[in-house]
């Protein structure tokens, strides 16, 4: 929940969500600029969107981010007329806190389901994607 807005993304083991996720993430906390991570579906797509804004006349930073479901998987690319699909959330938060949410979600994820749990919750007949433990501890360790 962000601003009173909730909003349930599901995905499919097809693609490897959570680790797309993670790293769009790491990508915005370093650099300011993340590409969309896609939560692959059968079919659709959810699509996070996220922006990295400086500092405002609050002197903190801020996050706009967006989770958007379009019918068609297009994946990571975006469509050719800009269209990103239906609007679920868009939020505005101080960096800081956008980060460390995404790190307690990343805890919670490890305390409920364990890196065993996550693998077994999330294996397809042929692709197996683990729980992102590197990628984790290198949030962690940047906040």
């Amino acid at each position: 929940m962000v601003n009173d807005q909730s909003v349930t993304a599901t995905a499919s083991y097809i693609s490897d969500a959570l680790g797309d996720l993670i790293t769009a993430v790491l990508l915005l906390k370093k650099t300011g600029h993340a590409p969309d991570a896609i939560f692959a579906e059968e079919p659709g797509q959810f699509r996070w969107t996220m922006e990295y804004h400086e500092a405002n006349n609050e002197n903190r930073s801020h996050v706009l981010f967006g989770l958007y479901f379009q019918e068609k998987w297009i994946g990571p690319r975006r469509s050719l007329n800009g269209d990103l699909g239906d609007k679920r959330l868009t939020a505005l938060i101080p960096a800081d806190l956008f980060f460390h949410a995404f790190d307690e979600m990343l805890n919670d994820i490890l305390i409920t389901y364990g890196t065993e749990g996550y693998a077994e919750m999330w294996n397809g007949d042929t692709i197996t994607m683990p729980f992102p433990s590197r990628e984790h501890e290198e949030l962690k360790s940047s906040l």
